[in-house]
């Protein structure tokens, strides 16, 4: 009777293709058709998320920055460019109390659902971790395939010209 027991506590190591499955909780077990596909959209959208928020860091920053009012100083003239001027705009931007908090709850978002998707992949349901490659590379498509404007924000003359603001 042991054996049996410690046969139904085993967890899945190959994938499989079936609706019915456990999702990260007891309370979020997958009985019927429509909970799965909703699960599979529920995943796709957490990838597709957590990849945004991985591509468009610099865009995340800069919406911080506008909304808090901060200002970085990074008008620069192309003579005068200096990455040590750049360095220490940038240090007096994320050394605000708001924005750093702001920063800080956004990295643990982004870092929950990082986890959260490993643990979901971890299931070995193959639907589930398709969802999860296909989130990600969904949003790479949409967010990452061209580079994040505010990421070239340094190479600029004006600050308005890379789209950041």
């Amino acid at each position: 009777a042991m054996a049996n027991e410690t046969m139904n506590l085993m967890m899945q190591m190959t994938f499989y293709n079936d609706y019915l499955v456990t999702i990260l909780f007891d309370s979020w077990d997958v009985t019927s058709v429509g909970a799965y596909i909703f699960s599979c959209i529920a995943t796709f959208v957490a990838s597709f998320v957590w990849e945004a928020m991985r591509q468009r860091g610099a865009t995340i920053d800069a919406l911080i920055e506008g909304v808090l009012g901060v200002d970085q100083g990074l008008e620069m003239e192309s003579v005068n460019y200096s990455p040590l001027e750049e360095s220490k705009s940038q240090n007096s931007f994320l050394t605000t109390l708001p924005a750093r908090c702001l920063r800080t709850m956004l990295h643990i978002v982004q870092f929950s659902l990082a986890y959260l998707l490993m643990l979901i992949s971890m299931t070995f349901n193959a639907g589930l971790f398709l969802c999860i490659i296909l989130g990600s590379g969904a949003a790479f498509f949409v967010f990452g395939a061209t580079p994040d404007p505010c990421e070239r924000r340094a190479h600029k003359t004006h600050r308005g010209s890379t789209g950041c603001h």
